[in-house]
C-alpha cells in the first residue's frame, strides 16, 4: 500500500500485516495454525483475550499452551516489525 501522508494505517491494518507476515518464522508445532489464521479475514482480534477466544472458537483450538505460543509469537513479530 502507499503510505501517504494523512493516510496512516489503522492499527487493525498494522495487525494483520503482523499476521501475514507470522507464519515463515513460526515453530513446526504452531505452524499449521498461523497458516490457517491468515485465512481468517480481517478480523482477527488484537486483545490477548479476544484472540484467545477467537483462535479457540475459529481454529477449535482448545489447548491454551498451543494458543499462548500462537500469541507469543504474533507479539514477537509485532515488535520486529514495529523496530523495523
Amino acid at each position: 500500500k502507499d503510505q501517504k501522508k494523512g493516510s496512516k494505517a489503522t492499527p487493525q491494518e498494522l495487525w494483520m500485516e503482523v499476521i501475514y507476515a507470522a507464519p515463515p518464522g513460526a515453530s513446526a508445532d504452531i505452524a499449521k495454525y498461523m497458516n490457517d489464521l491468515t485465512t481468517l479475514g480481517e478480523n482477527v482480534p488484537r486483545k490477548e483475550k479476544q484472540f484467545r477466544n477467537f483462535v479457540a472458537n475459529s481454529l477449535k483450538l482448545r489447548d491454551t499452551r498451543v494458543v499462548e505460543k500462537i500469541w507469543k509469537h504474533l507479539q514477537s513479530v509485532k515488535e520486529a516489525t514495529s523496530n523495523a
